[in-house]
């Protein structure tokens, strides 16, 4: 699982393989700062948009999954998934940032340096372009984040509604089948990825215990 920690090491290893003159750490300490940033803002509203979504998604999941003897009579549910509908981790990404920090290798990352010209062998660099990007993608991140859990947690709603309208108003007869909670939960927090998201941002959302 990707965390802070993990994210902060492989900076510090990205750092330590630099050999040339002078020192890159101020190159590395803006995109530190946003990383931990990036982990620890805005906990309460991501919570709660955690909490609200689950909820949402398992109306979706149980409407899905349940079957009646006139099954005819509900409409059919929407399939038009917006992005993260089955793996909410391809939602918290921070832009591609955090894979990309701990897939590259040095070798890779030391041509990323940038010197004044004619320095290159007596000065530090004065930066780096993947240092540049990550940077930007990881300070952006968070608003496109909560957009595209917002966009989960509306689809499941609205799909919601039309399944509770004619479960109402319906004649539907007895329930020939349906999804039990241990599957529900495996489906959710482990399949669908947010038991990894809670715990990499330390959030107070409950966790099944059949998944812990």
């Amino acid at each position: 699982m990707i965390t802070e920690t993990s994210i902060l090491e492989k900076l510090n290893t990205l750092q330590s393989a630099y050999n040339g003159s002078g020192s890159v750490l101020a190159l590395f300490t803006p995109v530190s700062a946003s990383v931990t940033t990036y982990f620890t803002q805005g906990k309460a509203k991501l919570t709660h948009d955690m909490q609200y979504t689950i909820c949402q998604l398992m109306l979706d999941i149980q409407n899905r999954k349940t079957v009646y003897e006139h099954q005819n009579l509900l409409p059919s549910a929407p399939t038009n998934y917006p992005a993260g509908y089955e793996d909410v981790r391809t939602i918290f990404t921070a832009g591609g940032a955090l894979e990309a920090i701990m897939t590259i290798v040095p070798e890779t990352f030391n041509k990323g340096y940038t010197y004044t010209a004619g320095t290159e062998k007596t000065a530090a660099p004065i930066s780096n372009s993947y240092l540049n990007e990550w940077k930007a993608d990881i300070e952006t991140a968070r608003d496109k984040e909560l957009a595209g859990f917002t966009a989960v947690s509306s689809f499941c709603e609205s799909g919601s509604y039309n399944s509770g309208l004619a479960s109402y108003f319906e004649s539907l007869g007895k329930v020939v089948s349906s999804i039990g909670k241990d599957e529900m939960a495996e489906m959710i927090f482990k399949t669908g990825g947010y038991k990894e998201i809670i715990q990499r941002f330390g959030l107070d959302v409950h966790i099944p215990t059949s998944v812990r």
